[in-house]
């Protein structure tokens, strides 16, 4: 019996990293605590900075990306992967 290895290809998900084809790379947009603390008092009436812990708001990240973000290589890998085997059985 054949031991099979699974290999992982992934890639954590970063900005600026090529990781798609140009136009499918990840977009971060990254909002420090401090940052959070302006998006709060605007998006809550009333509250003030002296309302929040520290003074400080949440810290979020904004992502634009397509559903397969990461994957488009990896089917271009696997399906290189499948035929390199494929050739192998054969010989």
């Amino acid at each position: 019996m054949k031991i099979q290895q699974i290999v992982d290809l992934s890639v954590s998900l970063k900005g600026g990293i090529p990781s798609d084809p140009p136009g499918f790379i990840p977009e971060i947009e990254y909002a420090d605590h401090k940052q959070g603390a302006q998006q709060m008092t605007q998006s809550f009436p009333g509250l003030s900075r002296k309302d929040l812990p520290g003074q400080e708001g949440w810290a979020i990240e904004k992502v634009n990306m397509s559903t397969h973000a990461g994957t488009i290589s990896m089917h271009l890998i696997i399906t290189a992967l499948l035929q390199m085997t494929a050739n192998q059985c054969r010989l």
